[in-house]
């Protein structure tokens, strides 16, 4: 059996944003490299004058970074293997990268003073996916149909995220978000809890590091806090992935639909980078997550249920609040009549 790599990315661009670097999701030799990039805008205010025009921060840290990570990629790889210090490599150099080029930046205009701004920061999570060959058959039986063994090392710093989708376990986050207070996927969402390390050129930071080995056909993800972070659950995010697979006939169509749904829900700049390793083609990986999917609409359509009624309760209670604020309008238009018969003109006093 052929197995293909199936590659989706999408890119939302709030405008007058844009912090958010285009998803990077290059295939090089049998290893797929994913990797999405948060300018961070509110710690990389400050704006530089470049030959294109005036940039924020973020904007340009994004990017700067990427290209530093599309650059490692092709070098680490070129063996066909990852190595053992992938990590640290890179690490240092996107360190040296940044600290040469914001040596070469210029800021525009008045320079913004906090303690909370850094000088060019962003997140950061890449995968390396690879399938590394078959595995070796059981006695008595062939190899052939087995799903090659996949293996993803993967790097971060801040809060975007890496994720592994499969037919049995469904959604898994990879990565650990680099947040003060350690706060889980669910308490975030309410919680906003603030970043207590991400890539810049002006402070120490660290790039975290992890791998995950299977055998079983995935899809790994690398995505911004845009993609997921306006859901009210992390399984909403699940069920949001499977339903447009679902909807869907071709890899580019399963990309359009999950453009629309994130672009409906989020609000904010939305970067995402997938492949599907393990798979013949589009759609057995659609038929195999068939199962998962209905276990999570067991999950989620419970939910949308008392989001409905939530919302109509609301709908219910505005509606109320207005008339109620409407009739003590025309109650008191009525009263005041009588109220204020002897009431003295205004600036007037005495009795009368």
């Amino acid at each position: 059996m052929v197995m293909r790599r199936l590659h989706l990315t999408i890119q939302i661009d709030r405008e007058g944003s844009r912090e958010d670097a285009p998803p990077l999701c290059e295939a090089i030799g049998r290893t797929t490299v994913l990797g999405v990039f948060d300018g961070l805008g509110g710690a990389g205010a400050v704006g530089y004058q470049t030959p294109n025009g005036t940039f924020s921060g973020a904007y340009l840290a994004s990017r700067r970074v990427r290209s530093s990570v599309r650059e490692w990629s092709y070098e680490v790889l070129r063996s066909g293997e990852i190595p053992p210090d992938a990590g640290s490599r890179l690490e240092q150099r996107i360190r040296k990268d940044l600290n040469e080029y914001s040596r070469s930046l210029r800021p525009s205009g008045s320079r913004l003073r906090s303690s909370m701004l850094r000088t060019l920061p962003t997140t950061l999570t890449v995968l390396a996916v690879s399938e590394v060959g078959r595995p070796e058959p059981e006695v008595g039986n062939s190899a052939d149909g087995l799903p090659s063994k996949v293996v993803c090392r993967y790097f971060w710093a801040g809060d975007s995220r890496g994720y592994l989708l499969s037919p049995d376990a469904g959604l898994q986050q990879l990565t650990r978000d680099h947040l003060k207070g350690s706060p889980d996927a669910y308490e975030n969402l309410s919680a906003d809890s603030p970043l207590s390390n991400c890539v810049c050129a002006d402070r120490p930071f660290r790039l975290s590091e992890a791998s995950v080995n299977g055998r079983t056909a995935a899809v790994f993800l690398a995505a911004t806090d845009g993609c997921f972070g306006y859901l009210q659950s992390p399984v909403l995010f699940e069920g949001l992935l499977l339903d447009t697979l679902a909807d869907s006939d071709s890899v580019g169509e399963w990309q359009d639909r999950l453009t629309a749904e994130v672009d409906r829900t989020t609000g904010d700049d939305a970067t995402l980078s997938a492949v599907g390793v393990g798979f013949s083609g589009f759609q057995q990986m659609k038929e195999s997550f068939a199962v998962r999917r209905e276990r999570v609409e067991d999950r989620v359509g419970p939910l949308r249920v008392r989001q409905a009624r939530r919302d109509e309760l609301r709908s219910e209670a505005e509606a109320a609040e207005k008339e109620y604020s409407e009739a003590l309008r025309t109650s008191w238009d009525e009263y005041r009549k009588s109220y204020e018969a002897i009431l003295p003109s205004e600036g007037l006093g005495g009795t009368s």
